[in-house]
This record gives structure tokens, sequence and C-alpha cells, in this order.
């Protein structure tokens, strides 16, 4: 029965990240039939897997939740590829940093999941969930395909939705949901450390206070470099001026 897989997790307490267990409490107050699956490893292809940090499975659907635990100040839209955290650093001077859209990031996630499971009938939505300590500026959707929200305002947020939405999920939908994706919130640890090195792979330059463009791994400035061999002989790409101490490169 579904009440029985229900409670086969960790508490929030165990798994010890703040952020997610801010969003952890909120979801498990969230009123209707529910279930809670944290960090979900869903197989992408021959590619590896994409993790999930929340999928959260109520009577009003499927929702694929992603948490970003930033602060200070956040500008985005959903057509840019990166978005821009900005914090206030010494002498009153402004350092930013780019992170990948966490909007194209989790329709990654929503791809991968459509691919599993294989079922039209499954309603998804998409929220995105920052932490209570930043400030969201002028961050436009303009789809209707994703939701952007703080952690203090989730649970508000996803009760005013499944209002609107009514039960989209009978109890048997819900069960052999469960019952699948389940499977993937254990992942094993080569898994885990397979897709920590693919994310730790795709790291963005840090966005330097006069425009400039620093690595990621020693804050050594990047250049433009063109490609002498392989099969990008002839491309631009971003390279450490460190180099060769740093072998840090980025392809926009």
């Amino acid at each position: 029965m579904f009440e029985q897989f229900r409670w086969d997790f960790r508490s929030p307490e165990e798994r010890g990240d703040a952020g997610e267990n801010i969003i952890y409490s909120a979801l498990n107050k969230v009123r209707g039939r529910k279930a809670l699956l944290p960090n979900c490893y869903i197989p992408v292809g021959q590619k590896g897997s994409t993790e999930i940090d929340m999928v959260f499975l109520h009577e009003s659907g499927l929702y694929v939740i992603e948490s970003k635990n930033y602060s200070g100040w956040i500008f985005g839209n959903e057509e840019q590829d990166h978005w821009t955290q900005c914090l206030r650093g010494k002498f009153h001077t402004t350092q930013k940093h780019s992170f990948y859209n966490p909007l194209l990031q989790n329709e990654t996630h929503i791809c991968a999941l459509m691919e599993l499971l294989k079922d039209d009938t499954i309603p998804y939505y998409s929220y995105v969930v920052f932490g209570n300590n930043c400030e969201l500026k002028n961050i436009q959707l303009t789809s209707g395909r994703h939701h952007v929200t703080y952690a203090l305002y989730l649970r508000k947020d996803i009760e005013y939705h499944a209002q609107c939405t009514g039960i989209q999920l009978s109890d048997e939908k819900m069960d052999s949901l469960y019952a699948t994706l389940v499977n993937f919130t254990e992942a094993s640890s080569w898994q885990r450390e397979a897709h920590i090195k693919e994310v730790q792979s795709k790291q963005y330059p840090i966005i330097q206070p006069d425009g400039t463009w620093a690595c990621p791994h020693c804050g050594g400035q990047l250049v433009r470099r063109v490609a002498q061999r392989g099969s990008r002989t002839g491309q631009t790409f971003w390279g450490c001026s460190n180099y060769p101490r740093c072998h840090f490169t980025y392809q926009e």
C-alpha cells in the first residue's frame, strides 16, 4: 500500500543539508495525499544520470523541485543559458557569479522522468526554490512552464496550485509511480561519484566586478584561445591564463 511506502525515507536531520531540510519540512505539511522522494538519480540515455533534488508526488501531479540555497541578488530569465548571483564585496564592490539556468536544468530533469515513466497522462510541474537569504530580482517567466519561489512560500504556492488543478492522479496511479521512482532514490556510491564528476566538469567562469572572467579552479583570468588540434581545431574557447598549471577550459 502507498502509506507503507511513504515513510521509507531518512529524516531531514539525517540528510544534513539545511536548504533541503527546509524544503522537506514544507512539503511534508502540504495537504493531500503525497510522497517525498529526495535525491533521485534518473538515467539519461547512455550519458549517465541526472540528479533531482526532490520529486514531490502529490495527488495533483508530479512536482520536480530544484533547490538553490544561494544568497545575494539573483537575476535571470527563461531564455538565458546562465543566471547571475551578485554579492556585496569589499569597499562597496559587487562580485558576480554565473550559474547554469535552473529552469533549463529542471527541464532536463522532467524530460528524463518522462522518458523513464513513459506516461502522457502525468502532469509535471517545474519548481525552482531559492533560500530565504537571497533576493530574486527581475526574474522573468514567460512560458508558464516554471515556478520560481522562496522556500518560505513553497508550501503556500504548491497548495494554491493544487487547489487550482484539483486531483489529477488516482491512488492506484500514485502507488505505481512511487513504486517505480523509489528505486532511484538510493544511488550506489559509484553512481554518486560519477554524477559529481560530471557536474564538476561543467563548472562555469566567475564574472568579476570589472566584467572579466575568472577561473573557478584557481582564480586566474580567462582568455580567449583558438584550438590548434583535435575535433575543435579553429574553434575559440576560454582557457585559464595559468596554463599549464591549470587546465580549466570553458566552451560557450
